[in-house]
């Protein structure tokens, strides 16, 4: 039984179901299943050695499942440049991409003249609001530790 959301429709996805990024665990296998049972699966991007690594685990992806799966980028966290990653996303058009760890705006720019949606990781109003002002497509709530 297919669930009627906004965030289904959105992502074309059966279940308001999405995988967190999960680094170091967020490979096209995991990713795949997740889609394939209904909700959105994704490949971590970060945690991944490279921008060509990033390809082959999004063509794995392909390969696994019809289904639509997003790629998520921590952006901030692990210290290392992420254009060249964001720009496979773009070049195998990726149906969804994830933001969290950081500030959105640049690679919300550069996403913005595609059709790939863009879901923002926040943890409180202003971070809500500030996504909506640069164009996310929606944005994922969670609570602050500590």
């Amino acid at each position: 039984m297919k669930w009627n959301t906004r965030i289904t429709e959105l992502l074309h996805i059966e279940y308001p179901i999405i995988q967190g990024g999960l680094a170091y665990l967020g490979y096209a296998d995991l990713a795949a299943a997740v889609s394939n049972a209904g909700g959105l699966g994704q490949v971590t991007a970060m945690s991944l050695p490279s921008a060509e690594v990033l390809r082959s685990e999004i063509e794995r992806a392909r390969t696994l499942t019809d289904k639509p799966f997003g790629v998520n980028f921590a952006i901030g966290v692990h210290g290392i440049g992420y254009e060249d990653r964001v720009q496979v996303a773009i070049d195998e058009q990726v149906p969804v991409v994830s933001l969290t760890g950081g500030n959105p705006a640049p690679i919300l720019e550069m996403l913005q003249q595609t059709d790939i949606k863009t879901l923002v990781l926040v943890s409180s109003r202003r971070q809500a609001q500030k996504a909506e002002q640069l164009g996310a497509s929606a944005v994922i709530v969670v609570g602050q530790e500590g």
